[in-house]
């Protein structure tokens, strides 16, 4: 079983289609997007991208509430 998944991911890493007795059955990507092509771009047009893209003011307390849901654990860098 190891070894088939290991095989498995191998060629899942190796490409984004899926290929069934030789046949394309399905494409690794986002779902909610059509075949797209992708695009490249450079670090100055993403960071002005990203701040003309407004926040979401709820989205830092959105994140605390999960957190705070969570089961506490212990510091793992702490000896027992």
């Amino acid at each position: 079983m190891s070894r088939r998944c290991s095989v498995a991911l191998r060629r899942a890493r190796s490409s984004r289609s899926r290929c069934a007795a030789g046949r394309p059955v399905a494409r690794l990507g986002p779902a909610d997007r059509s075949r797209e092509r992708r695009r490249d771009v450079d670090r100055e047009t993403l960071r002005a991208i990203l701040a003309d893209t407004p926040v979401d003011g709820g989205f830092a307390a959105d994140i605390a509430s999960m957190r705070d849901a969570e089961a506490k654990v212990g510091d793992p860098w702490e000896h027992h």
